[in-house]
């Protein structure tokens, strides 16, 4: 559980010194407070597992193949959308629409 929390924390930039410190008072820029978000100590928050997988919001979660993807426009840093799926015209199958 700790890898996933630093995995979403570590993509939200925190500090975690700060966060460590006093969590709760610690908020995202954003204004929501991370506590809420991951949980601190033995309180997960919405965390959770189910089984070897991941679970959000009582949603499974699943790894997505990189040649499924496609990186977002604009983004300097590496974020990936959805680049079409079997079936549509533009579909590939190698990472990126045509």
């Amino acid at each position: 559980m700790g890898a996933m929390r630093t995995a979403i924390g570590d993509e939200l930039k925190v500090d975690w010194r700060a966060f460590g410190s006093n969590p709760e008072s610690y908020h995202l820029p954003d204004g929501q407070r991370l506590r809420d978000l991951i949980g601190f100590g033995d309180d997960y928050g919405p965390l959770t597992l189910a089984g070897p997988w991941p679970v959000f919001g009582g949603q499974r979660l699943y790894p997505v193949p990189l040649c499924l993807l496609e990186k977002s426009e604009g983004h300097s840093k590496n974020q990936y959308s959805a680049a079409g799926r079997p079936g549509d015209a533009n579909f590939t199958g190698k990472g990126a629409a045509a």
